[in-house]
């Protein structure tokens, strides 16, 4: 398929094009952008204690909560919201940890073929519907800012 953008008449649309398409235009500000969201949307729902699609995550049962004195879900040691991180680069952003056993709660499907007791699904990490919003509109900022509009 091709898709062809006509820029006749339209000399900061073409600029601003010709700046992205030169690499003059950096979408290093948009990416840092978006990893922050990213980061504080992930850390509030760590916090409610629900997933991206903003479910509330399987409460734990009576036996863990007298056991811990507490029914504060992975909220233990503070040490996995501790640890939530992301990187980026000119193209991308991830968020996630380095706790290797969160990968027990976000995914159980991909764990179900390991020898360990039911461990409930509780992801943090994902992709809300409220931050491909925000992501959005950060994106659109981002272009009216480079075409000074």
């Amino acid at each position: 398929m091709k898709i062809a953008v006509r820029t006749e008449g339209h000399a900061k649309l073409e600029d601003a094009l010709v700046r992205v398409l030169k690499g003059g235009a950096s979408p290093r500000p948009l990416m840092k952008a978006i990893e922050q969201a990213l980061i504080a949307s992930t850390t509030d729902r760590f916090d409610r204690e629900v997933d991206p699609d903003e479910e509330p995550w399987e409460p734990l049962q009576p036996a863990t909560k007298k056991r811990k004195g507490h029914d504060r879900i992975l909220q233990d040691t503070e040490d996995l919201a501790g640890s939530i991180d992301s990187q980026r680069d000119d193209n991308s952003v991830e968020v996630g940890t380095n706790k290797e056993y969160m990968v027990y709660h976000q995914d159980t499907e991909e764990t179900e073929d390991m020898e360990r007791e039911s461990i409930p699904e509780r992801a943090v990490f994902g992709i809300s519907d409220e931050d491909r919003e925000d992501i959005e509109d950060l994106a659109d900022r981002f272009m009216k800012k480079l075409l000074k509009v």
